[in-house]
């Protein structure tokens, strides 16, 4: 590590706001899709790969080209809790990583941008052979498998029994940055450590992941420099407002819903507490429908 690292005191490497969120999609755009750190994300997506390596990618990603990826504004309700990042390696390789702050039904939306990704690229005379494969990594702040302590989880095409690989055109992967929130800081997995600093609590541990790991630094200092530009934390802020909103909009769709639900399984001949007992809902939730 470079000797002004070094020097550092541990609270100066840090942004001291407790409640700073790293799946923010304004954060993570500054720290993932912009070209002045495109090196983090470099160091991020070889981290996945080195984890659990697609058919598809042999060796080390060297390089990245960046694609803008906006959705057009028509498109934006689609998209709230999520940013997606689109990067083309050297190769051709195209690669899409998405950040998933809710919870939701998976593999449809991600079937669907991988088709829309790989049917993009052009097919010279239509010799399918040239297409290049594409590469969808989630990045959850919520647990989705609560079968399964792995953190990290690949889905290709194979065959039922036999289990062999149809075609190497196509790898999801989801990663659950909980599950990596309790191991240990010693781990030298570096996956791991990109999802410890997303997850960070404890200010020790992503200091001493900093002090070892001259990326994890300069992480913590571009960090810092984010929360110190009033342009960034505006859209930081922004977005957290709007992260809230969705959330009540969610949560007021599912109490409407459920209350629909309750009004007609009352007219059905239920009885409140067979109704409570169903949906969950309380005597004051339900006191308009008596």
């Amino acid at each position: 590590m470079s000797e002004n690292l070094v020097a550092m005191k541990d609270d100066a490497l840090l942004n001291t706001d407790a409640s700073f969120n790293r799946f923010n999609d304004a954060y993570v755009k500054y720290l993932w899709a912009t070209e002045k750190h495109k090196h983090f994300l470099l160091d991020l997506i070889n981290a996945v790969f080195d984890d659990k390596r697609p058919a598809c990618i042999t060796g080390k990603v060297t390089d990245i080209t960046l694609e803008d990826r906006e959705l057009p504004s028509d498109h934006v309700m689609e998209k709230h809790g999520r940013l997606d990042i689109r990067a083309e390696t050297s190769n051709g390789e195209l690669i899409d990583i998405e950040i998933q702050t809710y919870p939701e039904v998976l593999g449809a939306r991600e079937l669907f941008y991988f088709a829309k990704l790989y049917a993009s690229q052009p097919a010279r005379g239509m010799n399918y052979n040239v297409l290049k494969p594409v590469v969808i990594i989630n990045l959850m702040a919520l647990n989705f498998f609560k079968d399964r302590e792995q953190y990290h989880s690949c889905y290709e095409l194979q065959e039922r029994d036999l289990h062999d690989v149809i075609t190497d055109k196509i790898s999801i992967h989801f990663i659950e940055a909980q599950k990596c929130k309790e191991l240990s800081v010693k781990n030298k997995n570096r996956l791991v450590r990109w999802m410890k600093y997303l997850t960070y609590s404890s200010p020790e541990d992503v200091v001493e992941i900093a002090r070892e790991d001259e990326v994890f630094a300069h992480v913590l200092e571009a960090e810092k420099m984010f929360v110190r530009n009033r342009e960034e934390m505006l859209k930081y802020e922004a977005q957290e407002r709007y992260e809230m909103d969705m959330a009540t909009i969610k949560a007021e769709g599912k109490l409407e819903a459920l209350l629909a639900t309750a009004k007609e399984m009352l007219a059905g001949g239920l009885n409140v507490e067979q109704v409570k007992k169903f949906t969950k809902l309380t005597d004051k939730e339900l006191a308009n429908l008596l």
